[in-house]
C-alpha cells in the first residue's frame, strides 16, 4: 500500500478526482509545533505553499498547529474533495523520508504534540467533511525543543517544489500546466520560528 512514491499516489488521486468532471478542491493542512525541532515540518510546508492560494481557487493551505481539528469549520466551508494532512511521523525510515499514508492506516503512526492522535484526527475529519483524507508523513530526525534539523528542512523545501508543480498541473484550467516542470520555491527567504496559530477564518 505504501510502496509507490507519494508524488505518484497524489497524481493518481487528483487524476481520479478530476475525471469525475470538475476541478478537484484540495485542502493541505500542516500539523505540528515549530518549537519542537522537526515537528514543525508541516507548518514550514504551509508557509512555503500559502502564496499559491492567490491564484488557485481549488487550493486551501491551513496551518493546523497542534489542534487541526479546530479548523473543521474553515475546511467545511471550503468543501474539499481531498484533505492532505502533513505531519512529522515515526516511519522507521531515514530522516526526511516522506510517505503517503491513507487515513485507514494512520493508527500505526505516532506524533508528539497533538491534542488528538493521528488516526482520530483523520477519522473525525473524514466524518465531518465527507471527503478523502490522507497523511503525508515526514520522518523526523529530532523532536526536542529547538530548531528544525537541516536534513528535514531540505526535504520539506523539495516537497514544496513538488507540490507546487502538482497543484499547478491539476488545480488550474491551463492545460499547458499538465506538462510543466516543477516550479521552484525561493530558498533564500528565511522562515520565521513562531508559535503556530490555529487557523485563518478566510471563508466566513
Amino acid at each position: 500500500m505504501l510502496s509507490l512514491p507519494w508524488q505518484e499516489r497524489l497524481h493518481q488521486t487528483l487524476r481520479r478526482l478530476r475525471n469525475n468532471g470538475a476541478e478537484p478542491r484540495v485542502a493541505l493542512v500542516g500539523m505540528g509545533h515549530t518549537l519542537y525541532g522537526d515537528d514543525g515540518a508541516g507548518i514550514l510546508l504551509t508557509q512555503l505553499l500559502r502564496p499559491l492560494e492567490r491564484d488557485m481557487e481549488g487550493l486551501l493551505v491551513v496551518n493546523g498547529g497542534s489542534a487541526p481539528e479546530n479548523c473543521t469549520g474553515l475546511l467545511r466551508r471550503f468543501m474539499p474533495d481531498l484533505v492532505v494532512l502533513v505531519d512529522a511521523a515515526q516511519l522507521d525510515e531515514a530522516p526526511g523520508t516522506i510517505q503517503w499514508i491513507p487515513s485507514e492506516m494512520t493508527s500505526g503512526f505516532s506524533a508528539s504534540t497533538h491534542t488528538l492522535p493521528l488516526h482520530l484526527i483523520s477519522c473525525y475529519l473524514s466524518m465531518e467533511l465527507v471527503c478523502e483524507i490522507v497523511l503525508l508523513g515526514i520522518q523526523p530526525r529530532r523532536l526536542n525543543f529547538g530548531s528544525m534539523s537541516l536534513i528535514v528542512e531540505a526535504h520539506v523545501r523539495e516537497m514544496a517544489k513538488a507540490l507546487e508543480g502538482t497543484f499547478k498541473a491539476f488545480l488550474t484550467d491551463d492545460p499547458g500546466n499538465r506538462e510543466a516542470s516543477i516550479c521552484h520555491v525561493q530558498e533564500d527567504q528565511p522562515i520565521p520560528l513562531r508559535l503556530p496559530y490555529v487557523c485563518r477564518e478566510r471563508y466566513l
